[in-house]
């Protein structure tokens, strides 16, 4: 006999299905790769259309990838994600797919990805595959490893950025490497923050190695990562690589408030459970994230 959720993957008509399959895929989540374009901004060659080719490229082979990444972790976490209130609702946990479409879709995204990464240096494939691997990894065992799991998944972001450097051909400097690991540190801290805040006492969040009393360490830790992250922005305006790039650099110094009101912000929301398990979504919908970078960059374009 079937199970419920094989029932109800057989039963779904072609459109739900495809909705089923679309939301599998999380296209809201391919807005992280945005990343990917930080050495074009670092470089001031936003401007520079003989890039965008390359960039588009980057950008759907590593967005295309993350999905790949997400339907392998749906899959691994069906026992946790089937107890868990939110993460219940996900089409594989849910039934409304099977692991067998879940292993289709899987095919034809690596046969899709390696389309759109031939376009690119090998170096960016090797990127790629260098990201499926620790990925992998990390749905099987870092995830469990406490500290070490946050360090991945910030390193996986700053992955990124090098990945759009390798792409365009441009060198990414330290300073921005050394911003977004400790930038990113602070966000994965955040997410783990707010899993362990909502477990009950004494209790291990499922699936990860946390417990509740660990959130005290956790919110220090992440909210000092977030502020080295500042520290870091600090020396760079101090360095004298500032001097080739802006031609009003005095005026950088207004994004050191700028960050600061974000930062501060996020972690007092964080504390008060007003944060998605996922900080990323959080900021992509959060009208003062939008505002705050929209005023960065404002910023970033006067001193240019």
């Amino acid at each position: 006999m079937m199970s419920e959720s094989q029932k109800t993957a057989v039963t779904l008509g072609p459109v739900a299905l495809g909705s089923s399959m679309v939301k599998a895929l999380r296209p809201h989540h391919w807005a992280k790769n945005i990343l990917i374009l930080l050495p074009l901004v670092g470089a001031h060659q936003i401007t520079n259309v003989n890039l965008w080719w390359a960039m588009g490229l980057a950008f759907a082979s590593f967005s295309l990838t993350a999905s790949l990444v997400y339907i392998f972790n749906d899959l691994v976490d069906l026992p946790h994600d089937r107890l868990h209130p939110r993460k219940k609702h996900r089409p594989f946990a849910s039934g409304a797919l099977s692991a067998r479409t879940g292993l289709v879709m899987g095919v034809a995204l690596s046969l899709l990805i390696l389309l759109l990464a031939s376009g690119l240096p090998r170096l960016f494939t090797g990127l790629l595959l260098f990201y499926l691997a620790v990925n992998a990894m990390y749905s099987l065992r870092l995830k469990q490893m406490v500290f070490l799991d946050v360090i991945v998944l910030a390193g996986l972001y700053t992955l990124r950025v090098i990945a759009g450097g390798v792409a365009t051909g441009i060198a990414v400097s330290h300073w921005m490497l050394a911003f977004t690991i400790f930038f990113f540190t602070g966000l994965a801290m955040a997410k783990r923050y707010v899993e362990v805040a909502r477990t009950a006492p004494g209790k291990l969040v499922s699936g990860r190695g946390y417990h509740n009393e660990d959130k005290i360490a956790i919110f220090v830790l992440g909210s000092a990562s977030s502020m080295m992250s500042l520290l870091v922005m600090i020396l760079y305006l101090n360095s004298p690589d500032i001097d080739r790039l802006y031609q009003r650099k005095d005026f950088l110094w207004l994004e050191i408030p700028i960050l600061l009101y974000w930062v501060f912000r996020f972690w007092i929301l964080a504390h008060r459970d007003q944060i998605h398990d996922d900080p990323v979504v959080f900021a992509l919908k959060d009208g003062a994230t939008w505002a705050t970078v929209g005023l960065f960059f404002l910023v970033l374009l006067f001193s240019t």
